[in-house]
């Protein structure tokens, strides 16, 4: 057993994450921490795209959550279960702790590239709920080759939040 075990951005891939964490803990020391840490896809922000479609697709991610597909699956707002599903878990003393990533034009390529792949999941989980129209305009935000592409704009900026949460066995 271990003093502290770790989940970083696992959980909230899990179909049953409640089995992950009560793993976790299982193999955790009493007295031990357990650490999870995630994000929430609702507390990104994005600017240089138009907001109304941003928070559109922002807010369709999270009130159609848990996204289960054929061959995917992602919580898009784990965060907020978190130490509900700790505390079933059996965890005891929670703390949590939060912290921005930002990135602010002029961007590197491996945070072009980052942004990308993440940008590339929101569509492919967007295109059932959107309009054709809106679909495009936000591909073409995020295409390399267009330009509409945003990551090149001089006043991109993004930011999301991901959480730290602690609990004791």
């Amino acid at each position: 057993t271990f003093d502290l075990t770790f989940d970083a951005n696992t959980c909230m891939y899990l179909a049953e994450p409640l089995k992950g964490i009560k793993e976790l803990k299982r193999v955790t020391k009493k007295e031990g921490r357990v650490v999870i840490k995630c994000m929430d896809y609702s507390s990104t922000v994005i600017w240089s795209i138009n907001q109304k479609l941003w928070l559109k697709l922002m807010y369709e991610l999270s009130i159609r959550n848990p996204e289960v597909t054929k061959n995917s699956y992602i919580d898009c707002v784990f965060a907020s279960k978190v130490i509900s599903l700790m505390l079933e878990a059996g965890l005891k003393d929670m703390k949590v702790k939060s912290y921005d990533i930002s990135f602010i034009a002029p961007l590197t390529q491996d945070q072009k590239s980052y942004l990308q792949m993440i940008f590339n999941n929101y569509l492919n989980k967007s295109k059932e709920f959107l309009l054709v129209n809106e679909y495009e305009k936000l591909k073409l935000a995020f295409d390399p080759e267009s330009k509409s592409n945003i990551l090149n704009k001089p006043d991109f900026y993004y930011k999301t939040v991901e959480y730290v949460i602690t609990g004791i066995k």
